[in-house]
């Protein structure tokens, strides 16, 4: 099974030679590109890819904020970010944001192919510049306190993914619309450190109250 990637990068040419680096996998597709972050959110919401290999400087905006957005336009994507702000607090407000990994533009294209199989597969991939163990609580999943992570509502729309619901069932159910059920399931990956829908039921019934 393929994995499908959309890149977006406001250079074309950069976009080309990622795109080239990632093709010599064979288990890699890149389906979509996008030069800036509206056309990036419309993108990712049409084509529905595995991974969002982004890059934070668009023209049109970028930053932390269009990881959310990116996340709430697909759920299911993991967000890898390729960026040549090589800054610690910059991996961290991306990481905080929901992005599965952070990655300099210097990196190997070997090794790019591997962070995008790894983000694919429900792992993260962050530059070794990046403290290790994620989000501070993230890093306590298996102490009694990880639930205080959520508020509310999110724990009330996490225990109906962990029954098996939909986004349009837990949307009905708790009377809120679609994207903004998408937008505390970002939250909430965020927050955990979970990616897959599979992991967020777990995480669930380990941790929320």
């Amino acid at each position: 099974m393929e994995t499908t990637v959309v890149i977006v990068d406001d250079f074309p040419l950069a976009r080309a030679g990622i795109a080239a680096a990632l093709g010599a996998d064979p288990g890699i597709s890149v389906i979509g590109e996008a030069g800036a972050a509206a056309e990036a959110i419309e993108r990712v919401h049409e084509l529905g890819p595995d991974v969002v290999l982004l890059d934070l400087r668009l023209g049109d905006g970028g930053g932390p904020e269009l990881v959310g957005a990116l996340l709430a336009a697909a759920p299911a994507a993991a967000v890898l970010v390729l960026t040549a702000i090589e800054k610690v607090g910059t991996m961290r407000e991306v990481r905080e944001a929901g992005a599965a990994g952070c990655l300099s533009k210097r990196i190997a294209a070997r090794d790019l192919r591997g962070a995008v199989l790894t983000v694919a597969g429900g792992g993260t991939a962050f530059d070794p510049g990046e403290p290790a163990g994620g989000p501070p609580e993230a890093a306590s999943e298996g102490t009694p306190e990880a639930a205080e992570l959520l508020t509310a509502r999110q724990l009330e729309v996490l225990a109906l993914v962990a029954e098996g619901a939909s986004d349009a069932e837990v949307a009905a159910r708790l009377s809120l619309s679609p994207r903004t059920v998408q937008s505390h399931l970002a939250a909430i990956r965020a927050r955990t450190g979970m990616r897959r829908r599979p992991q967020l039921a777990s995480w669930a019934v380990k941790h929320a109250p």
